[in-house]
């Protein structure tokens, strides 16, 4: 509890020393006694929305984890805020999805920020040839939930982010688009690349459409592991350009409570740990189907080259005028001349030839029969 008291105060710290300080004149009577000259207070720092000191502090709880305070922001004086907070799951692990829209007093502008997604992807020779492989053998070549490759922001605005707004019943033609590079938009972050697209909509709003791409790479051994994030946001009104100002005011304001991230860390690290189990099952699934496979294709292979050599032999043996017998008393196979219709053997192993039908069993005597082909 001592943590969260001290992560609400903050923010009201904060909004405290952003306000005007009146330098005081400080006065002396003719008996020496000081006193202090008192200026009327006209207006208030904080509701001024074009001064640092015109935002006030915002609370968004985990309905989640107990309704427990999460994460504060700042928002414009005298704005109205609403929020959401739910879960969507990577397999086992949580991905929080907050979304909050920030609306002027007088209703002329907004500035949603909606759930960033999180996505992984892999790339390399090894990571190429497995695609080619699961692809030659007739394998759906599906992307994984979550699996894409990384892209440039302006790039996912116009192919996920308004794709999605469309399917929501907002559309608009682009009147201007701005790729802005790297910025240090997220408080304690790393520096992400930010861009937008700007339109009117169909009721003659004035709207922008951001969205800031957070990327890491790691390299292992020729492998390039991607991890990134993206974070859009949709801002309306009169002035685009003061009220994305306020977009990234918002953001470079967020303050996480430190026992909620404890709690979120620990789900995090139970469902990563769940994934990994179930992913290595599904590694030792596929490596069991593609030997199966790799089997089922040696053995198609082995069988047609042991057909060929078959054939080449017992046509070798025709033109050589020879042919394969098998003696059936030993069970040995072996190559004589071709030129009689009847063979027979003794118990000594001699093999004999003839023409016409001898009586082999008054000689004790077996009779030879010759191999078919795919007897070879």
């Amino acid at each position: 509890m001592k943590k969260v008291f001290i992560f609400l105060a903050v923010v009201s710290v904060i909004a405290f020393c952003t306000r005007k300080n009146n330098k005081a004149e400080i006065m002396t009577a003719s008996n020496g006694m000081q006193y202090v000259k008192l200026i009327p207070i006209t207006g208030d720092a904080n509701t001024e929305n074009g001064s640092s000191g015109a935002y006030q502090g915002y609370e968004i709880k985990d309905p989640g984890i107990r309704n427990m305070s999460a994460i504060l922001l700042q928002i414009p004086n005298g704005w109205q805020a609403q929020n959401s907070f739910t879960r969507i799951w990577n397999g086992s692990t949580p991905v929080n999805q907050v979304y909050v829209k920030a609306v002027s007093t007088d209703n002329t502008s907004s500035v949603e920020i909606l759930p960033y997604s999180p996505y992984f992807y892999a790339d390399g020779p090894t990571t190429r040839s497995l695609r080619e492989t699961s692809r030659s053998m007739g394998m759906e070549q599906k992307l994984q939930p979550f699996e894409m490759p990384p892209m440039n922001p302006l790039v996912y605005i116009k192919q996920i982010v308004l794709s999605r707004l469309q399917q929501n019943g907002i559309s608009f033609k682009i009147s201007n688009e701005q790729d802005l590079g790297e910025q240090n938009q997220f408080k304690g972050q790393p520096a992400s690349r930010h861009a937008y697209v700007d339109g009117r909509t169909q009721d003659g709003r004035n709207i922008r459409v951001e969205c800031g791409i957070q990327l890491t790479a790691n390299n292992m051994n020729g492998e390039i592991y991607y991890n990134w994030s993206a974070f859009p946001a949709i801002i309306t009104g009169n002035n685009l350009d003061e009220n994305y100002a306020v977009l990234k005011h918002i953001r470079g304001t967020v303050l996480y409570n430190p026992e909620w991230e404890q709690q979120c860390n620990a789900m995090n690290r139970k469902g990563n740990a769940a994934n990994a189990e179930i992913a290595q099952k599904d590694f030792e699934n596929v490596k069991a189907y593609r030997e199966a496979v790799n089997n089922i294709h040696q053995g198609v292979t082995d069988y047609r080259n042991a057909s060929n050599d078959r054939n080449n032999e017992s046509f070798r043996d025709v033109l050589g005028g020879e042919a394969k017998f098998e003696n059936p008393n030993n069970g040995e196979r072996v190559r004589l001349d071709d030129n009689y219709k009847h063979y027979y053997t003794d118990e000594k192993g001699n093999y004999y030839g003839s023409n016409d039908p001898m009586d082999y069993k008054a000689m004790g005597w077996s009779e030879v029969n010759r191999l078919d082909t795919k007897e070879y």
